[in-house]
């Protein structure tokens, strides 16, 4: 009797063994289908924030043109408190500079004349 224990228990560990196997090869599938989608997925999203950096590069000149030609100045004597319009500049430079839109040279250039005009 402890024989046929032994090869019931021997084709049980046997059996065990492929079934662990073959989960594994399994999972080893699913992982590597895991990681080429999120690869993939990772180029699509490197390429798309590349986009949208070129696209705000071309745009941030003319919004820069724009908000300053935007900008009106009383030419009032007395002492001239910054506008909201030169706060909203500045804070939109800001983020153009943060954000690698525009350089720091660049940034201090535009805050510069700004300042310079209250």
């Amino acid at each position: 009797m402890s024989e046929k224990k032994g090869k019931y228990i021997e084709r049980f560990v046997k059996k065990t063994d492929e079934a662990l196997q073959s989960g594994i090869k399994n999972a080893d599938k699913v992982i590597d289908s895991a990681v080429e989608i999120g690869s993939d997925t990772a180029k699509q999203v490197v390429n798309k924030g590349k986009d949208i950096h070129n696209k705000a590069r071309e745009e941030a000149p003319k919004l820069l043109k724009k908000e300053s030609s935007d900008y009106t100045n009383t030419n009032n004597d007395d002492a001239q408190s910054p506008t909201l319009t030169d706060i909203e500049i500045l804070e939109k430079l800001a983020n153009l500079r943060d954000n690698g839109v525009i350089s720091n040279d660049e940034f201090n250039e535009k805050k510069r004349e700004i300042l310079d005009r209250i």
